[in-house]
């Protein structure tokens, strides 16, 4: 088994190096692999919250649809071969130890990061895989993401929020331009739920471009049932339905929707959206990361525990979070904390989050440095949890209870 991906520097650990701009290194990376994205069509979805679940729906309208789809998504929560599922399921390990023991030194010359690496070995298994469509979401922002080298048949745009504002520009509008830059002239372009200074920005560049415009209240029914929960889940099936029309032309037959959305963990292999992950009090596990994120898990978390006399937040959060604003979402709620730390270069100190939680008016129950550690203190209170604030705190509990 190759160490290889392990020796490139990574965004998520914070090492020197992992984010480069550019897109010399990805191009090499697909011409070394014969160009694998030439051989099927190709959407990408990006957006500050939301592309997640967007792209897992579309994935899965296009397989219920009886297509055969790949789907790229980072960062993964507990295996690098999540990155690149078939119709919901992952790549063999095996596929990717053979393709890193073939091209290892290649890659090595070439020297992109983690993030470029893992998007062009998932291109290389769709192609191997004869896909027909490769629903591909952007890593981080969108002009000048590696992802962003690969020509779309489709451009998805799901929401436009304040994150990653070191990199991405402190306002809404500097970031709605770097969201932007996934378009393409004359390239069908989609916008989910957008804040109109985004909403402006973004169709101001499309008329330029000449980019034919579909947006989420094109959709106007969905079936009932979904199965991520929470109302921002609709929101996001919406547009990826948008996207759907986009792409074939046409709307899905309703059995062939109302499958897709039902069974959209099934057949597209998310994870971690709004998962509940224990019975009796209940135990969920939700990747939100951002405020906006946090507001909409924390709503869907009221909502499934109508009846909670107390409810306790196990939470975790990096360093370029906005802690405050997230600490103001957790008061409002009237939730309990559980401060918990996170593995990483990025995460931010569990003392330091605790002593944001206390200074906010949350009450924290305790500071615990394991995430594993904080869940068990947390379901000491005999009441339901959330788990949410980041993916590698909720891949660290979903790694240790095994679901």
């Amino acid at each position: 088994m190759s160490d290889l991906l392990d020796r490139l520097p990574r965004f998520a650990t914070g090492e020197p190096g992992s984010y480069r701009p550019g897109f010399d290194r990805i191009h090499a990376l697909l011409d070394l692999f014969s160009r694998p994205d030439h051989t099927f069509e190709v959407v990408l979805v990006g957006g500050t919250n939301g592309k997640g679940s967007t792209a897992a729906v579309l994935s899965a309208l296009l397989t219920a649809s009886g297509r055969t789809v790949g789907l790229h998504t980072s960062p993964h929560l507990l295996d690098i071969t999540e990155r690149m599922r078939v119709d919901g399921r992952a790549a063999p390990r095996a596929w990717l130890d053979a393709a890193l023991d073939r091209f290892e030194s290649d890659i090595l010359e070439i020297g992109p990061s983690f993030y470029e690496a893992t998007l062009a070995l998932s291109l290389l298994y769709f192609t191997d895989q004869d896909v027909d469509t490769a629903v591909v979401e952007i890593g981080l922002g969108g002009r000048l993401d590696a992802a962003n080298a690969l020509d779309p048949n489709v451009s998805v745009i799901t929401t436009v929020g304040l994150d990653h504002t070191d990199i991405l520009g402190d306002s809404i509008e500097k970031i709605a331009v770097e969201k932007a830059g996934i378009l393409r002239p004359g390239v069908p372009l989609v916008l989910g739920r957008l804040p109109e200074p985004a909403r402006d920005v973004i169709l101001e560049r499309a008329a330029e471009s000449g980019a034919p415009v579909r947006s989420i209240s094109d959709v106007d029914e969905i079936p009932p049932t979904i199965g991520l929960p929470g109302r921002h889940q609709v929101d996001n099936a919406r547009t990826a339905l948008a996207a759907y029309e986009a792409l074939t032309g046409y709307a899905p037959d309703s059995d062939v929707a109302e499958r897709a959305l039902a069974d959209v963990v099934a057949l597209s292999g998310i994870r971690g959206r709004m998962e509940r992950i224990a019975l009796g009090p209940g135990a969920w596990v939700d990747v939100a990361h951002n405020v906006d994120a946090l507001e909409a898990a924390l709503h869907t978390y009221l909502r499934l525990t109508p009846d909670a006399d107390r409810r306790v937040v196990v939470f975790g959060v990096l360093r370029d979070k906005d802690l405050k604003g997230m600490a103001a979402l957790l008061v409002r709620a009237g939730v309990h904390a559980v401060a918990s730390g996170i593995p990483g270069l990025r995460a931010r100190p569990v003392n330091e989050t605790a002593d944001a939680l206390r200074a906010a008016g949350v009450p924290v129950l305790e500071a615990v440095a394991n995430p594993v550690q904080a869940l068990r203190r947390a379901r000491m209170a005999d009441a339901p949890v959330l788990v949410t604030g980041s993916h590698y705190l909720v891949a660290d509990i979903l790694r240790d209870t095994g679901t």
